[in-house]
């Protein structure tokens, strides 16, 4: 008997032993990012030496390999740029052998980021689209205004500037992933104001930029130049720019060039109406 138990006890001793030196490991969760293209991935894992995840798309094969820590851990997977959507299989390694799969589903994403509009209509959009264009769907992902259309691959940050000329009002811009919308951001394009922009002084010269609310009317500007220091000079004259059909301009005028510290101050004149006045202070040598 006590033969039979010292046998026993070195039998379990033995398969114990065995037991704990087989590798062994579990995917505890896996989960699909669409926004950041990224499965979160915990998983467990004893007495490896080495552990490693394949990931595998069912439609187009291995995606990538992925290094993994020992024991339990968790890892953050990105998918490549050219993934496409569809079943996914993570398989888990230890010591190079097969231990666990689990299955994850990867869809197919457009989000639009923001969406800008200046007042000439020059709209720029940042958007995101990610798993999709496949030989089924082959250039059929695009942005939309109105009837505009841009068509885009896949990209985690784009950006397109697209001149499209709007007049001022509120649009909708989409996003086409394969065919079917996404997302939908509105969009606004301002009006214009009558404004002096920016001067910019150019020796005896002064060029000046504006902005009109409408078009077809006379535009004209009294400038006043006028010094800081020593004996006071300049005076106030009207420069006719006459009918503008646009609602932007920019215009150049000589003016008196004093040496030191001048000013000029303008005032937008719109059918002989003072809408808008800027002024700017300039050193001359």
């Amino acid at each position: 008997m006590k033969k039979f138990l010292l046998f026993l006890s070195c039998f379990l001793i033995t398969w114990c032993s065995v037991q704990a030196a087989t590798p062994s490991g579990k995917i505890t969760s896996a989960t699909y990012n669409a926004s950041s293209s990224t499965i979160d991935v915990s998983y467990t894992s004893s007495g490896a030496n080495s552990v490693y995840m394949d990931v595998i798309c069912m439609r187009t094969g291995p995606v990538s390999r992925v290094t993994l820590n020992s024991g339990p851990g968790s890892k953050t997977i990105n998918l490549p740029i050219t993934s496409r959507d569809g079943e996914y299989d993570l398989v888990l390694y230890v010591n190079g052998t097969p231990c666990y799969d689990k299955k994850v589903n990867v869809t197919k994403y457009g989000h639009l980021n923001n969406v800008t509009a200046t007042k000439t209509g020059v709209v720029t959009v940042n958007y995101t689209m990610l798993h999709a264009e496949t030989d089924n769907y082959p250039n059929n992902s695009y942005l939309k205004i109105g009837n505009n259309k841009h068509y885009i691959t896949n990209v985690k940050n784009g950006s397109y500037t697209w001149g499209l000329n709007l007049k001022p009002g509120t649009y909708t811009c989409e996003i086409y992933v394969d065919g079917v919308c996404k997302h939908t951001c509105p969009v606004t394009v301002p009006s214009y104001v009558d404004a002096i922009r920016k001067l910019t002084p150019m020796g005896s010269r002064l060029k000046i930029d504006f902005t009109l609310s409408q078009t077809g009317v006379n535009v004209g500007f009294r400038v006043t130049v006028a010094k800081l220091s020593g004996t006071p000079t300049g005076g106030t004259q009207t420069y006719n720019y006459g009918i503008c059909d646009q609602n932007e301009g920019t215009y150049e005028i000589s003016v008196p060039y004093y040496t030191g510290q001048v000013i000029y101050a303008v005032e937008l004149l719109k059918n002989g109406t003072s809408v808008n006045g800027n002024s700017i202070t300039v050193y001359n040598r």
